[in-house]
Parts: C-alpha cells; structure tokens; sequence
C-alpha cells in the first residue's frame, strides 16, 4: 500500500493508534526535543507524535510539527507497505548479491525482482497539503518541492 501524500501516511497512523496528537501550545527550542526523545525511548519506539500549534519565537505556528513518524518497525512497514521491514531488508538484498545474468532466463528473472523499483523514484509538486492542516485552509506553496514516493 502506497501513500499518495504525508498527510494520508498520518491519517493512517491515527488509524492504527501510531499517532498522539498533541492540541495544546509547545515550544519548538527543545520542549520538542525532548517530548520526542522520551517517546523514541519508550518500548517499540513510542508512538509518532503531532503537534499541532508548535511556538516559534512566541508565536503560534501556521504549521504543524510530525517527529518519530518513523520511530518504529511497525511504522517503517507501513510506510513501505510492507509486512515487515525483514521482507524488503531479504529483496533489497537479493537485488545487491545479484551476479550479472549469464543468459536471457536470468536476465528476465533479475529484472523481475526490481522492476517495482521504478515507481520509487521521487516527483515534482508543485503545491501540497500541509500535514495535520486543515483543507479549509488550504495552507499551499507554489514552490517546487521533490518527494520521495512510498510506493507498495
């Protein structure tokens, strides 16, 4: 399962209870910092945390801050749409440990196992969703960002 945006990635882990929303004011110089290190610490890496009115120099933020979104195997899996980071972690390495084919057959075997490479190059937007904003909003930047997709 592919992702088509980061903000459909956190709507999944809210799904899945991989995310804790936080609503009230915090301090972006280190109140962050330190929330996120206390969760990355918890067992199975805590949970992705959101925070939705982040303090920058005292005053409210337009944006919201998403940390630990990758904290655990779990999430990693999801991402990657994936069962378990074992089974990409065994492909990736099938594809590094692959010798040169000696004929057609191998050849075409070869290609079968990366050919879903393809569809993880990255792409230009032109204009997005800021995670966690509202679509009312519609908080949008005309400048020309490069993602990376998550492709299953």
């Amino acid at each position: 399962m592919g992702f088509r945006s980061f903000q459909d990635f956190l709507e999944q882990l809210e799904r899945t209870n991989e995310l804790q929303r936080v609503s009230e004011p915090v301090d972006t110089d280190l109140v962050i910092a330190e929330w996120a290190n206390r969760e990355m610490k918890s067992p199975c890496g805590g949970k992705a945390l959101l925070f939705e009115k982040p303090i920058i120099n005292g005053k409210t933020s337009a944006f919201t801050v998403a940390i630990n979104t990758m904290g655990s195997r779990k999430r990693i899996a999801m991402a990657l749409g994936v069962n378990d980071v074992a089974d990409l972690a065994q492909e990736i390495q099938l594809i590094l440990k692959a010798k040169p084919p000696t004929d057609l057959r191998e050849g075409f075997a070869l290609l079968r196992q990366g050919i879903h490479l393809l569809y993880a190059r990255p792409k230009n937007v032109k204009e997005g969703r800021v995670p966690g904003g509202s679509p009312d909003t519609g908080f949008r930047s005309n400048l020309k960002h490069q993602t990376s997709n998550i492709a299953a």
